[in-house]
Order: structure tokens, then C-alpha cells, then sequence
């Protein structure tokens, strides 16, 4: 009763009152200026896609143009008249891509740095597939493309018969159903499955590895111009669709034969303008190779996997998203209010957060749910805290609490606020299941002006173990999240256990 009466005689009530009235106006102002800006990015990736697609299609005409496909009369008339899949086979050259450096693998797990530094050895090995890591390639638009232009034909990434991903196609519909046709596909199924190249029993699809395609695509483009039956304008829109899906392939491969993973520390001295570099139109003294190798580049790079608004729901899921803004601003204020006290994180970076350099903001993210989530526990360590009767009053979540809270602040509530800083990067979660081992963490990806990436991997949970006094600058924080040792799984061949036989032996 005293400490109320106090309050009241000296006004805290109402200072406090002011208080909060003044901390919900704040958020209320914040929540409208980043739901215009959210509003306007949406706006602006809907038009650059809409345009992006179209331009695709039109460039697929141009380059098959400049490609000149030519059909001789001596391929048309002589060869496969009774040909059988066994002929195919050793006409053609079908076999298995071996990979020509011969180097044991003693172990099945290795370690993002080792890859970071040794990525010729490990990256056609990669478990998840080098279009899947570390930037996750998006091939949805292409294979829109390659659907509606050539039939039945597309670049499967979600497959389980090869960690590269599939080239899958029906030949007979490459060749438009044409007389010959079903026979010319008999052949070739039956010809990829005895040299081991299709990788599932589909009944008329054939699904070949990504590496495999590249191998043996002179035989198959043989293949399809020694057709007997076949017409020659068939026979062009078959071998034109291997053309774009190799293409294609080569220059998703370009882009991750230039990704570089960098350094966590790199992150914090990153401070370099950014320039919109929208690819679209044509572009001025580029022939058409050119033209449709930066569109594709664009295409393959937009809403890489793990960075889709639904990748992060499936972590942790947002119901309002004007309720989310405004609780993220009144949080914050407080953890700015507690920082002043104990000089702690933000006190140390002393800045507004417009003002925060893309390195200080995704520190900021991880610090807030580390605020936020003051206890690791799994859902395992929760049941058998309450069946021994120690429930706790700490806020306690698991890996996908602690790095989707931090991407939903960092892309909801921070990058709006300073769009122009943020234009080029994306951020999304990757997620390791190998064995007993499953974890998630973030990615962070900077698109170059060249369409080359950076990669950056940094996890909010490891924070969990640090207590808030040890975070007080942006150095100690990206200390504590270095993913730089978590595990990455590679596939071995029975081969790569020979090799590191031999080598052990020697």
C-alpha cells in the first residue's frame, strides 16, 4: 500500500504510464514504415519475376537460334535400322561419369571448413548435392520453361535416386510423338538402364545423374540424329532441349564453382554499397550465350532454398505479423534499456538500429534470441524435467525456436528498416539430419554484382551456452556463432573405401 501511495505522491504511475504509451507508439510507427517496405519489396520481386520468366522463354529462342542444329542426310537415313540397346550402348559410349581423381575418404563426415578448404575433393561428394549446398539453387522457372517449350522434360532436384539431382525426360515426347518416336524411346530406356545411367525404373521416363547427363550427352544428341523413322524437325526439338538443359546445368555449375563460403568474421568488416543488379532487357554487347546465361544466373539465384517466407514458418510459425512487429519493437526497447545498464551489446555499438551495418544487424538477431530464449532444451530434456517434478520458469526452446526467431527479426523487422543496405542478400536456414544428428542454423547469402555468391553460416543456438555478460561486442558474438565445424555428410563410393585402404596401407 506505502509503494503505491509513494508512486502516486511522486507521479511514477504516470511517468511510467507515459512510458508505455510512448514505447507502443514507437512500435506502432515502426510496424507501419516496414509494412510499406515489405509491401513495396513484394511488389517489386513479383514485376522482376513476371518480366524474368517471359525473358527467359524469349532468350531459349535466341540461343537455340544462334546454336544452328543441323541434321546431315547421312544421319537422318544410315545407322539404326534394327539397332538394339546393347549397340546403342557401345556406339554411343553410354557409361557412368568416374571421377578422375582417385583419393580415399576415410570418413563419411566432414566439416564445413574442410570443405571451405578442400572443396575440389568433397563437393561432388556432398550428401545434400552441390545445387542444394551451401546457396540451394532454385530451378523452378527453368523447368517451367523446358515444360511448356519442349514436354515432357525436367532438372529434379527433390530425388532420392542421386544427391546431384536428376536430368529426367521421355523421349518420345521430346520428339513431339512423332512416327518413330516410341520406339526410338524403347530403345534408349533399355539402353540407360543396361549401362547402369537410369537411376530409377520409371515406366517410359529416363532418369539419368546430373553429372552422368553432362558425360554422355554427345551419345545421346548421336543417338537422337542417327534415328532411322524419326523426322528432322523432330529430331531438332529433341537435341534443342538437351541443348538449354545442358546449358542450364553448366551454368548452375558456374555459379557453384564460384561461390565462395567465407569466413564469419569477414561478415563484421563487410561494409560496401549496394547497386541494384536486376538483370533484365538486353544487355548491350552480349551475344546471345551470354544474354541467356545471366538470365538463367538470375533465375537460379531468386529465393534460393532454405530462404522462402515458408522455409523459416516451417521453423517457427508467426500468426500476425503486425503482432510480431510490435512486440519485436517493445522487446527490443527493453533489451536496448538492459544493454545501457550492464553496457552491454548494443550499448557497446552505440548506434540507432537504421544506422547498423548488415554484419551488426544479423549479430542483433542472434543476440535478441538469445535474449528472448534464455535456456536450450529439447523436447526430450522438457518431459523428463517435468516427470521429475523440476519444471522451469527460464523461456527454453530448441535449434528451430532459436534461429527462426532470429531470421523472422532479421527479415521482418530489421532488413525493412534499411532496404537499401539489404538489396543483395538473402538469408534462410540450412538444416543437417545425419544419423541421431539434426540441428538448423542460418545462411546468409550476398549475390555479387558478377552473379557470383558469398556464403556465410552462423548459428543463434550455440549462444545458448554463453552467458549474456560474455556478448558485449559484435567480435564476441560472431565468435560464439561460428558454424565453421558442424558436420556435413558425404556420399562415399565402395571405391573411396578401397582408395583409403590403400592409402592407409602405404
Amino acid at each position: 500500500m506505502i509503494r503505491k501511495w509513494l508512486k502516486r505522491i511522486l507521479g511514477i504511475n504516470e511517468i511510467e504510464n507515459r512510458v508505455v504509451n510512448l514505447e507502443r507508439e514507437k512500435a506502432d510507427l515502426e510496424g507501419k514504415v516496414i509494412e510499406s517496405e515489405k509491401e513495396k519489396d513484394l511488389m517489386n520481386r513479383a514485376v522482376t519475376r513476371s518480366v524474368s520468366l517471359s525473358e527467359i522463354v524469349n532468350e531459349v529462342q535466341g540461343f537455340l537460334g544462334a546454336v544452328n542444329i543441323q541434321i546431315t542426310d547421312q544421319n537422318s537415313g544410315s545407322a539404326l535400322v534394327a539397332l538394339e540397346a546393347t549397340d546403342v550402348i557401345k556406339k554411343y559410349g553410354f557409361e557412368r561419369y568416374v571421377a578422375p581423381l582417385e583419393v580415399g575418404y576415410p570418413s563419411q563426415v566432414i566439416t564445413i571448413a574442410e570443405l571451405q578448404e578442400h572443396p575440389e575433393l568433397y563437393m561432388h561428394k556432398l550428401s545434400k548435392g552441390f545445387f542444394h549446398f551451401p546457396v540451394g539453387l532454385n530451378f523452378d522457372e527453368i523447368n517451367e520453361t523446358l515444360g511448356n517449350r519442349f514436354g515432357s522434360i525436367e532438372l529434379d532436384l527433390s530425388t532420392a535416386y542421386s544427391n546431384n539431382g536428376c536430368f529426367t525426360f521421355v523421349l518420345k515426347s521430346l520428339l513431339e510423338r512423332v512416327e518413330g518416336s516410341d520406339r526410338a524411346n524403347e530403345v534408349l530406356v533399355q539402353a540407360t538402364q543396361l549401362s547402369h545411367l537410369r537411376r530409377a525404373k520409371c515406366s517410359s521416363w529416363v532418369h539419368m545423374d546430373t553429372i552422368d547427363f553432362l558425360a554422355n550427352y554427345d551419345g545421346i544428341v548421336g543417338y537422337i540424329k542417327d534415328l532411322p523413322d524419326v523426322n528432322t524437325s523432330a529430331k531438332i526439338s529433341a537435341i534443342s532441349a538437351m541443348e538449354v538443359a545442358r546449358f542450364t546445368y553448366l551454368t548452375a555449375l558456374e555459379i557453384v564453382g564460384t561461390t565462395r563460403i567465407r569466413y564469419l568474421s569477414d561478415l563484421l568488416k563487410y561494409d560496401k554499397a549496394e547497386e541494384s543488379h536486376t538483370i533484365t532487357g538486353d544487355i548491350e554487347d552480349y551475344n546471345p550465350n551470354q544474354q541467356l546465361k545471366l538470365k538463367l544466373k538470375a533465375s537460379l539465384l531468386f529465393e534460393p532454398k532454405g530462404t522462402s517466407y515458408e522455409d523459416i514458418e516451417k521453423l517457427l510459425s508467426i500468426i500476425s505479423m503486425k503482432r510480431f512487429r510490435a512486440l519485436a519493437s517493445e522487446v527490443t526497447s527493453k533489451i536496448l534499456a538492459n544493454d545501457k545498464a550492464r553496457k552491454g551489446l548494443t550499448y557497446k555499438i552505440d548506434k540507432p538500429l537504421e544506422d547498423y551495418s548488415v554484419g551488426e544487424a544479423v549479430v542483433l538477431a542472434s543476440y535478441f534470441a538469445r535474449n528472448v530464449i534464455t535456456q536450450y532444451r529439447k523436447l526430450e530434456d522438457s518431459v523428463n524435467e517435468i516427470f521429475m517434478g523440476k519444471p522451469s520458469s527460464e523461456i527454453s526452446g530448441k535449434c528451430t525456436d532459436y534461429t527462426g526467431l532470429a531470421l523472422h527479426y532479421l527479415r521482418e523487422y530489421l532488413v525493412p528498416m534499411q532496404p537499401a543496405k539489404f538489396r543483395n542478400w538473402q538469408f534462410g536456414v540450412e538444416q543437417d539430419h545425419i544419423g541421431d544428428y539434426n540441428h538448423c542454423y542460418i545462411k546468409a547469402l550476398h549475390i555479387n554484382p558478377d552473379l557470383t555468391v558469398d556464403v556465410y553460416f552462423l548459428d543463434p543456438t550455440s549462444l545458448a551456452d554463453r552467458g549474456i555478460k560474455e556478448l558485449k561486442s559484435p567480435q564476441k558474438v560472431i565468435q560464439g556463432l561460428d558454424a565453421k565445424n558442424f558436420p556435413l555428410m558425404i556420399e562415399r563410393d565402395a571405391e573411396d573405401l578401397l582408395y583409403a585402404a590403400k592409402e592407409r596401407i602405404d
